[in-house]
């Protein structure tokens, strides 16, 4: 996966996914798990707070999260 690669290369990412196990399995990046339908990782359009309340999340797990494979 993209995220992995961009990881070896010393950059931090963060997914934020609808399957949080799987990701979390792989050890793709840090990971934001939602429950959103399929296409809409940061919620339904036009929902401007809840996008928000997921951009603010994963910016705070970039921050806090020291490797790969942590999850909020």
């Amino acid at each position: 996966m993209l995220a992995r690669v961009i990881e070896e290369a010393g950059i931090a990412t963060v997914t934020v996914t609808m399957m949080p196990d799987l990701a979390e399995k792989h050890r793709l990046s840090r990971v934001v798990g939602v429950e959103f339908p399929f296409g809409h990782a940061f919620g339904l359009p036009n929902d401007v707070r809840m996008q928000r309340a997921v951009a603010e999340a994963a910016l705070r797990l970039l921050a806090e999260a020291t490797e790969p494979g942590s999850r909020l």
